[in-house]
């Protein structure tokens, strides 16, 4: 779940506690506004139902196993800081986190085959893990604007990536519910419709 800068930072579950050493670990996670969590603030950009939670991305020694811990309203008492500070600095840490590619590298990759573009086709933007990377669409919004200064379509596939169009149908909201119905975890579910951000 940690992108590979992160491997050399391992604490132990005590360490937590410890503002000055979490403060490197948070991390920005995009999530539906029906997610139970402490610490939030509302996405923008037009995504309506989407919210912003800082988790701590770690590798903790006890165990020696990759997590993440959401951050509570106890840790902030413990920190003594701010949820906006903590958002703020989760969303800093976050910001060079993204990958935009095209669908068709993509399959490339997953298949061993050649890519084959096509036409007008979706991007798919996550981070450079893969994991819990929907957030890379807030982080890679001026990239993506450059590519489509019109707009675009987010189809919010799940937590961990996004699809990104240039083109606007009525049909998308069907076809994302489609996708969350039959293919999707509920606990992974992103969205319910398509977003258009201007």
């Amino acid at each position: 779940m940690l992108a590979s800068a992160m491997d050399n930072l391992p604490v132990g579950v005590e360490a937590l506690t410890d503002w000055e050493r979490v403060k490197p670990l948070l991390r920005a996670r995009l999530y539906n506004e029906r997610t139970n969590a402490d610490v939030r603030k509302p996405a923008g950009y037009g995504l309506d139902d989407l919210v912003i939670i800082p988790y701590i991305e770690a590798v903790f020694t006890d165990g020696g196993v990759n997590g993440s811990v959401k951050v509570t309203n106890e840790l902030l008492t413990i920190w003594k800081v701010t949820a906006d500070d903590v958002i703020s600095i989760a969303e800093t840490n976050s910001k060079n986190d993204f990958s935009i590619r095209s669908i068709s590298e993509v399959i490339a990759e997953m298949t061993g085959m050649p890519p084959m573009p096509m036409d007008d086709e979706p991007l798919v933007v996550t981070n450079n893990n893969k994991m819990y990377g929907a957030y890379a669409l807030i982080a890679g919004y001026e990239a993506l604007k450059e590519r489509f200064p019109n707009g675009f379509t987010v189809l919010p596939s799940s937590v961990h990536e996004v699809l990104v169009t240039g083109a606007s149908d009525d049909r998308f909201s069907d076809m994302v519910s489609d996708v969350n119905d039959t293919a999707v975890d509920p606990q992974e579910v992103l969205g319910c419709k398509a977003y258009w951000v201007a």
